[in-house]
């Protein structure tokens, strides 16, 4: 059975956040203009380093890994649907 997930990670004002998420929404999303919206308040982990934040997801994550890695860029891995960073006052952050 596959795991499906990913730790995203985004440095945000000089600190690194991480969240564990589904590697993918539904098939064609990123088409119909849909984003995935990850809130910094709720990220799983903030830290002061990349590695320092990997180290945590791999602690708090939901499996302890994640099948498709570490990814900085902005977009699911799996199917590419575009990921947009919210401040706690609802900015939204281009990733």
């Amino acid at each position: 059975m596959s795991a499906n997930n990913v730790w995203i990670v985004k440095e945000h004002n000089g600190k690194f956040y991480g969240w564990d998420e589904m590697a993918e929404e539904n098939m064609n999303d990123d088409e119909a203009g849909h984003v995935r919206i990850l809130n910094y308040e709720s990220a799983m982990v903030e830290e002061d380093t990349m590695e320092a934040a990997v180290k945590k997801l791999e602690e708090r994550g939901y499996l302890g890994y994640a099948e498709y890695g570490v990814d900085t860029s902005g977009y699911l891995p799996k199917d590419g649907l575009p990921i947009k960073f919210v401040e706690g006052n609802g900015n939204v952050e281009e990733s």
